[in-house]
């Protein structure tokens, strides 16, 4: 009796039994199109190792990468899995090279594909697709876009260009643009706080959920007790849903 009044005076514990029904039933939805466990590490592991691999011996850009970062959703906690056995969820990174400003485009997108493709052999040669923007990377689950930019000092943290070109279309214009992901995830999550509430009782909702995947399917990969990516605030819990609608 002891134990369950210090629960019911737990102010965390009153305001999740506030929750209206709409609130549980939306969080429900969305706890089922978070990454598990195992597909956020792997896709933590996947993004670590492709930074050292562009600046490994022997790559074009060896000693010339000055940053890499995540971009688009796992910088600001709303990727989503993908919505069927046949769809895969993807991860965006920004690769920093010390470039000076008036680097051709076709040569910055070239040189960053070169040193993620490597040799023919190599582990990431018959994984690795140009794009007009950025080489993605294909792993059996998910894809790594990697977009290679240059800082512009002069300008807000992180501000760069990146470069757009199309060797297959000689007739579309090679581009400097102007970006800055950090900046828009540093401005979205500075505004999109959770609250203690709300992101406890999702993470624990998370966690719950992949725990009995994970034991209906017989997956030995541990689920943590803790995960703090699952911390969400509502709005990004709401920009998932919108995602998922969208796919």
């Amino acid at each position: 009796a002891g134990d369950q009044s210090v629960s019911l005076d737990d102010p965390i514990l009153q305001k999740i039994a506030r929750f209206t029904p709409q609130d549980i039933l939306l969080a429900d939805v969305a706890v089922r199109i978070q990454l598990s466990p195992t597909e956020y590490v792997t896709a933590t592991k996947h993004y670590e190792v492709m930074g050292e691999w562009i600046d490994r011996p022997g790559s074009p850009l060896r000693g010339m990468v000055g940053g890499f970062y995540a971009q688009g959703g796992f910088s600001t906690g709303s990727t989503i899995s993908g919505h069927s056995d046949r769809c895969d969820y993807d991860l965006d990174a920004m690769a920093v090279i010390n470039w000076g400003h008036g680097v051709d485009p076709e040569h910055a997108l070239a040189i960053l594909h070169q040193a993620i493709a490597g040799e023919e052999g190599s582990r990431y040669f018959d994984k690795s697709e140009r794009k007009t923007r950025c080489t993605q990377v294909q792993y059996a689950d998910m894809h790594l876009d990697v977009t290679p930019s240059v800082l512009i000092v002069a300008m807000e943290p992180k501000t760069s260009f990146i470069f757009h070109s199309k060797p297959s279309d000689p007739s579309v214009p090679r581009q400097r643009l102007f970006a800055n992901p950090f900046g828009l995830a540093e401005w979205f999550n500075a505004r999109t706080r959770a609250d203690i509430a709300f992101g406890s009782y999702f993470e624990q909702a998370s966690l719950n959920y992949a725990r009995a995947s994970a034991l209906a399917k017989a997956d030995t990969t541990p689920v943590p007790l803790q995960l703090p990516a699952y911390k969400k605030s509502r709005q990004v819990i709401c920009l998932q849903l919108i995602k998922r609608w969208r796919n």
